[in-house]
């Protein structure tokens, strides 16, 4: 369970610099294929993180929850 709570809270940070990045481009004007604002290159370490742990999460959980008759995912449905 610690990689599902790790993966939601990197998801969170992401979602967070996104947000951000989203309003600098309504304050700042939007320039298409600008990836200089410092709040977009903020998200990228929290959306890779949230993968990885995505993925480490869900290979670790499907095998029980198969067992168990329990639902499985894949990694983009968390």
């Amino acid at each position: 369970m610690r990689k599902a709570t790790s993966a939601w809270q990197a998801s969170i940070q992401a979602d967070q610099d996104y947000a951000q990045w989203t309003q600098d481009e309504v304050s700042q004007g939007c320039v298409p294929n600008d990836h200089s604002d410092p709040s977009y290159q903020a998200v990228s370490g929290p959306d890779g993180q949230a993968t990885t742990d995505k993925k480490a999460f869900v290979s670790s959980w499907n095998p029980i929850a198969e067992q168990y008759g329990l639902p499985t995912y894949q990694w983009g449905q968390l």
